[in-house]
């Protein structure tokens, strides 16, 4: 394998159900899948990081979510 995954709408829902298949393949996916995290984050915050990963962008934003996106260049703004 490359190293290197893009997670079909499919996947993604599965892994969102908790399909133990799905699970056990992405694991193995350590570009994809950090277990030592582990931590969930909203759906959008995913389309944006993979977004701003796609195109080798540095996101700006102000949410902590993306802080547990391995492998994303971002900037945190803090709020005014």
């Amino acid at each position: 394998m490359s190293g290197k995954y893009l997670l079909d709408t499919n996947i993604v829902i599965a892994l969102f159900q908790g399909e133990q298949p799905i699970l056990d393949k992405i694991t193995q996916f350590k570009s994809v899948f950090t277990p030592r995290i582990g931590k969930p984050i909203p759906e959008n915050d995913i389309w944006i990081a993979a977004t701003a990963m796609q195109y080798n962008l540095t996101l700006i934003t102000r949410d902590s979510h993306f802080n547990y996106v391995s492998g994303l260049s971002f900037e945190m703004i803090e709020e005014a």
